[in-house]
């Protein structure tokens, strides 16, 4: 598992993944651990990487983590901020 970190191929589908899993560690699912493993897991494939790497392995992250959250963007204005879809796009 250690070692498929190393290889920037395979760690940033994983790390985008992982960003995208921290919203299961919020309200309606609690999956708290998940708030502590999945910054984990950018921690460890941040361990012995070059700054190049560590540049494109936390972006892969942020992307899943940001990517994932941009549909509550849409839900709380178009449904809490009564307003029609195309204002809230």
């Amino acid at each position: 598992m250690f070692a498929r970190l190393n290889s920037l191929w395979l760690a940033a589908p994983l790390l985008m993944l992982a960003g995208a899993l921290v919203h299961f560690s919020m309200a309606p699912y609690t999956l708290w651990p998940l708030a502590i493993i999945c910054p984990w897991l950018l921690g460890l494939s941040l361990y012995r990487s070059t700054p190049s790497g560590d540049f494109w392995r936390a972006l892969s992250f942020n992307l899943g983590l940001c990517g994932a959250g941009v549909s509550w963007i849409y839900v709380s204005i178009s449904q809490y901020g009564s307003t029609t879809p195309a204002i809230a796009a």
